[in-house]
């Protein structure tokens, strides 16, 4: 699918009356040849979509996010100042509204919220009531684009000067409609200062793209590179002459051809070979399309990817997704279940969620499939559609531990040994498996904690020097370019499940692997393996830190897998653990990286909503 991208100024207002009588929304209608999807932009972020069917009028609702000032004069009534992401300011007389009750109704006249918050709201246009102790009332529409709303009251006197109303939205909005097969058109709709919100309708006509359809690549995967700049690809094709090519072709957002990448392929499980390309160079911020192919002759489908912003960026991580489909009895602390296992389903599902928070690429735990050896959990793995389009970071856990593992994923900085790869005639088994990416001002190392099960201390130290190797070797590459280390691995150190009792973990502990945490000023480790949510205060010498700095240990729960195990009470030391949680539902977290500030929300994906969180700053 192409782009004609063309602009116009479009008749829209955003603006919010010096006493919120109008939102700071704005309503373009479409009308489309073909059924559409229409998304707002700000800034290179999706703020709206909207699904528009075939010649029928429909209208996409943007709520924008400006925190402007302005000075409008007295202010005898309350202002607002809505944001799409659920934050509401009002600023209140202190005379008419002290102590002001507050509450929001539906349009039907249903209480929602009394008060000021509440975890999730759904989308929708809803009346904010004000009541002043001495009778005064102010009400008011609000849109809200769905999730938390979280309000905020200023008080002022009779004379002051309002300095919170919105002004104008920063920048310009894009405005995209798209259909599978037909070429993009993109507006660029500008803000004004003042005026009404409503714009004409648009009648457009998309453009059928003559691109051919190609194939649908083999269990197609896309991976962070070295850097932004660089994006790495790796896929599945029948064994044989006529697939021992490698090619990827990258095209801009109007389909013209950038460049094109030839790599390696090599023998992968029986009567597959493995495509691994990496391609350099890309621009950050950067809409793309790709293609691949196996023979330089036949080309994929194309598939959308877009390069990060330089500065801040967004990223999930999540892991245990044990790609099985089909009901098995497990046994957790010597008592045996049965359970359906709807993994494959869920798995869609999460990615969804996640892909919904516009993320620039997944970090992986480990555990991607159930059966390290069984093809099919990785067709079932790869399967969301949003895999094609959102780089996956992957990490080896234990019941990932096969030679496919290392066909499968393309790794940048892998610091792998002459030997590593499994010989699939005699069945060796790898040492290594653990690499590095870095992420604008963020230096990721993945450490391979599930491979090696030691039996002794001797064997457990080997294991923990190769990551100290890894780290080493991995902040020398890139000296005075980040600003956080992030750790991915398996098998948490700091978990509450009875994983964290198994002997190979007790001796990657005691061989010193959060000694090396601290040793190299780690921030985050990541990790899952024990299907339960646990966040550690800072630590370092194993306790927590009495300044307030050191390493967070985030075991995160399964993302897809209907395997969890409880807490197990002697574990859950409170003097180290600041959050701990098992809800018996999947998750996955979303980090906001800016600068020397990260965010940090987990969320229950089977209720989409957030059950821990985190602020940290340098």
């Amino acid at each position: 699918m192409g782009i004609f991208v063309y602009t116009a100024v479009l008749s829209a207002f955003f603006a919010v009356n010096v006493f919120a009588q109008s939102m700071d929304t704005a309503y373009v209608p479409f009308k489309v040849n073909v059924n559409a999807t229409a998304k707002a932009y700000l800034s290179g972020t999706k703020e709206a979509e909207k699904s528009i069917r075939k010649s029928y009028t429909d209208t996409l609702l943007i709520i924008s996010e400006s925190s402007t000032l302005a000075s409008p004069g007295k202010v005898p009534k309350p202002v607002v100042m809505h944001n799409s992401r659920g934050k509401i300011s009002l600023e209140l007389s202190q005379q008419l509204y002290k102590d002001a009750d507050i509450a929001l109704y539906s349009l039907s006249g249903k209480q929602i919220l009394h008060g000021k918050s509440h975890p999730n709201v759904v989308m929708g246009v809803y009346v904010l009531s004000v009541k002043g102790i001495n009778g005064n009332t102010f009400t008011t529409r609000l849109a809200h684009g769905g999730g938390g709303i979280n309000i905020d009251v200023a008080y002022v006197s009779e004379n002051s000067f309002s300095t919170s109303l919105m002004k104008t939205i920063p920048g310009e909005w894009t405005i995209t409609v798209s259909a599978e097969g037909y070429f993009d058109t993109s507006y660029t709709l500008s803000a004004l200062e003042t005026g009404r919100g409503n714009t004409e309708v648009q009648n457009i006509t998309l453009r059928e793209d003559a691109t051919p359809p190609g194939f649908e690549p083999e269990m197609l995967v896309i991976a962070p590179g070295a850097t932004i700049a660089e994006l790495r690809f790796n896929w599945y094709s029948d064994e044989g002459s006529a697939n021992n090519k490698t090619f990827v072709r990258i095209f801009n957002a109007s389909g013209s051809l950038v460049k094109e990448e030839k790599g390696t392929s090599g023998k992968a499980s029986a009567g597959k070979l493995y495509h691994r390309v990496a391609v350099a160079n890309l621009t950050p911020n950067t809409e793309y399309k790709y293609s691949v192919s196996n023979d330089s002759a036949n080309w994929s489908n194309r598939y959308n990817y877009k390069t990060p912003k330089a500065d801040a960026f967004k990223f999930a991580a999540t892991g245990d997704q044990h790609q099985i489909g089909a009901p098995r009895t497990i046994t957790i602390e010597g008592t045996s279940y049965t359970i359906n296992d709807n993994a494959i389903e869920v798995w869609g599902q999460t990615m969804a969620k996640i892909a919904a928070h516009n993320v620039d690429f997944i970090a992986g735990v480990g555990d991607q499939v159930d059966s390290a050896k069984v093809e099919k959990g990785y067709t079932n793995f790869y399967a969301p559609p949003q895999m094609k389009n959102i780089p996956y970071a992957a990490a080896m856990g234990n019941h990932d531990v096969d030679s496919i593992f290392f066909c499968h994923f393309n790794f940048p900085n892998h610091a792998a040994r002459s030997n590593a790869l499994f010989d699939f005639s005699g069945g060796k088994t790898v040492i290594n498996g653990n690499y590095w990416y870095l992420y604008n001002n963020v230096l990721f190392v993945v450490l391979n904690t599930a491979f090696f099960y030691p039996n002794e201390l001797s064997g457990a130290q080997a294991s923990v020097e190769r990551f100290g190797t890894t780290l080493t070797s991995a902040k020398a590459a890139h000296t005075g370019k980040y600003n956080w280390i992030i750790v991915q691995h398996h098998e948490s150190t700091r978990s509450v499940g009875s994983h964290a009792e198994d002997k190979e973990v007790l001796l990657n502990k005691e061989a010193g692997f959060e000694t090396l945490m601290d040793t190299h000023g780690v921030d985050l480790v990541l990790a899952g393996h024990d299907h339960v949510y646990v966040r550690t205060k800072p630590m370092k010498g194993g306790k927590a830190a009495t300044d307030g700095k050191g390493t967070i240990y985030i075991t995160l729960t399964a993302g897809a897998s209907p395997k969890f195990y409880p807490i197990v009470t002697k574990l859950e030391d409170k003097s180290i653990m600041e959050k701990t949680l098992q809800n018996n539902r999947r998750g996955f977290a979303i980090f906001d990286v800016n600068g020397k500030s990260i965010s940090f929300k987990a969320y229950d994906a089977e209720k989409d909503v957030v059950v821990d969180s985190l602020s940290l700053s340098k």
